[in-house]
């Protein structure tokens, strides 16, 4: 499709803003950072201005691609126009850029300097912290999120049990784990509930990994994983391999993280 797309723009007469957006979007949509990014360059060089819905395009091309850099350029531009005065969906893509590229201290300054800040600038901020391992800075920005009367959606609280299990804080993450049960927000949640497995895990608090496990209303790859992963990581190497085979048995396909643990469990017990 998007080779036909292309086919169609080249053939245009005369392409303004609107045409360039449509490709720009459609590249960035289909994973083809790179390609929205030079569409970019010929976009400027033909003197076609972008506006706010290119801008978002390329925000998000340049998170996925992790070119902190082309996005302060991005970002210097948007300020050159003054489109963050009246549109907050620009700033939150600023910060879910900066954020996926590691770039944590302009992701905050960028949050920081936001006239209102909503539960999608929280979160862009929550997840960049957890996904780079900045577990503490990562609950304080959900602890943060809740004092200021927003309530943690399900990619908050994804965030915050990575976090917990990335600094291995078990109480932290049984607290979370009791709010989402009384909040009724687990039920058959299967996102939510291998993320519980895999904080348990993390933290070594095996036993509970598995009660939630045997809870999953399916256990699927990332569930076996998990709970796989996590008897490697505290030593349980003939628990890891048992639990391996179950996996096979119920014909649950392992994946590439999945044999990785068990490589290591093997070679462990081995040595």
């Amino acid at each position: 499709m998007l080779i036909k797309a292309q086919q169609v723009f080249d053939e245009l007469s005369s392409r303004n803003v609107v045409s360039w957006n449509v490709l720009i979007t459609g590249y960035t949509e289909n994973k083809h950072a790179k390609r929205a990014l030079e569409c970019y360059e010929l976009m400027q060089g033909e003197g076609v201005c972008p506006n706010a819905v290119t801008f978002l395009s390329l925000l998000k091309a340049c998170g996925s691609f992790g070119v902190a850099e082309k996005g302060s350029e991005i970002h210097s531009e948007i300020i050159r126009q003054r489109l963050l005065e009246k549109d907050i969906e620009l700033g939150n893509a600023l910060i879910d850029m900066y954020a996926k590229c590691g770039a944590l201290d302009k992701a905050q300054k960028v949050f920081d300097e936001l006239p209102v800040r909503d539960q999608v600038a929280w979160t862009a901020l929550l997840a960049g912290f957890s996904q780079h391992g900045q577990g503490d800075k990562a609950l304080q920005c959900f602890d943060r999120m809740k004092e200021e009367g927003l309530s943690p959606d399900l990619v908050s609280f994804l965030c915050a049990l990575k976090a917990c299990g990335s600094i291995g804080a078990a109480d932290r993450g049984s607290k979370l784990h009791a709010e989402l049960v009384r909040e009724r927000l687990l039920g058959n949640n299967n996102v939510l509930g291998n993320a519980l497995v895999y904080m348990y895990g993390k933290c070594g608090v095996l036993q509970q990994a598995r009660k939630v496990f045997d809870d999953l209303a399916v256990q699927d790859a990332i569930s076996w994983t998990s709970l796989i992963a996590g008897y490697c990581q505290h030593g349980c190497n003939e628990k890891a391999e048992n639990w391996f085979v179950r996996m096979e048995n119920e014909g649950c396909h392992p994946d590439s993280v999945t044999f990785a643990c068990i490589m290591k469990a093997c070679h462990t017990a081995r040595s």
